[in-house]
């Protein structure tokens, strides 16, 4: 009885272990509701993120060559928060406007 007691104390130890911190939880939070896109201070956090690299088609960027692209345009809702919004060349956003991502790749990879 004593060894059972003791594995489930172990397994519930474990299991906070993995769970988020408060801290971290907040952060999230917080993320999502900061404006990513308008801030500069902002985007550069998601260009540096990215690796300055554009999320579409790969190709290297510079700060003076990377834009934002929304993931859930802005028109369906979209928020200019961290998780929506993605580093991108310039032809990519021109070409992908106010599609949704699903849409987007449906029009540059279109099944035979």
């Amino acid at each position: 009885m004593k060894e059972t007691i003791d594995q489930v104390r172990r397994l519930l130890d474990d299991l906070e272990s993995q769970m988020p911190s408060e801290d971290a939880q907040n952060e999230e939070n917080i993320e999502a509701e900061v404006d990513f896109y308008n801030v500069r201070e902002n985007r550069i956090k998601i260009y540096e993120r990215d690796n300055y690299v554009c999320q579409h088609c790969g190709k290297q960027l510079t700060r003076f060559s990377a834009t934002l692209d929304h993931l859930q345009p802005v028109s369906e809702g979209g928020r200019n928060n961290y998780n929506n919004l993605v580093t991108s060349c310039r032809e990519c956003n021109s070409r992908k406007s106010a599609k949704t991502m699903g849409d987007f790749i449906a029009d540059v990879h279109p099944t035979v």
